[in-house]
């Protein structure tokens, strides 16, 4: 068995596989995280298929994730289609990128003595809260039937 890709969660993966049954390639799934740890979330999910079918596996793929973008967003949790969306403007980045941004300037303020270091720690941090400053656009989902809220 060759992997073929790693879906978000079962209710995706069992879609992929059934168009995979469908033209005869014989397949399966493992949950991504019985070797792992994460975080929140769900667990990925892995789609393995025959050796000899992966080329056609590959092709089915390519078409199903095509046809997923051009389809209107499911519940990644309950697989319902009754979802609302809205869009979120962010005034500011991610906590973390501000958080790492601001470590790096003060990392250059403390080694401030070697001037071509701070020179470019500071210029990075500079670029970073720049980054940060640019408001950011983000479609949410909510699935009106588990409540749900997730991103596509």
């Amino acid at each position: 068995m060759k992997h073929l890709t790693s879906c978000n969660n079962n209710v995706d993966a069992e879609n992929l596989m059934a168009r995979l049954q469908e033209m005869g390639i014989g397949c399966e799934s493992r949950e991504e995280g019985l070797n792992k740890i994460y975080l929140g979330g769900t667990v990925p999910v892995e789609v393995l298929v025959e050796d000899i079918d992966f080329d056609r596996a590959t092709e089915v793929l390519k078409k199903y994730e095509k046809e997923q973008k051009d389809f209107l967003p499911w519940c990644p949790e309950c697989g319902s289609d009754q979802i609302t969306a809205r869009r979120v403007s962010e005034k500011h980045g991610p906590v973390a990128e501000m958080l790492l941004m601001c470590t790096i300037i003060v990392l250059s303020i403390a080694a401030s003595f070697i001037k071509i270091w701070f020179i470019s720690v500071a210029l990075v941090g500079v670029i970073g809260l720049w980054r940060w400053q640019r408001p950011r656009n983000r479609d949410v989902y909510t699935c009106n039937k588990c409540g749900r809220e997730f991103t596509r």
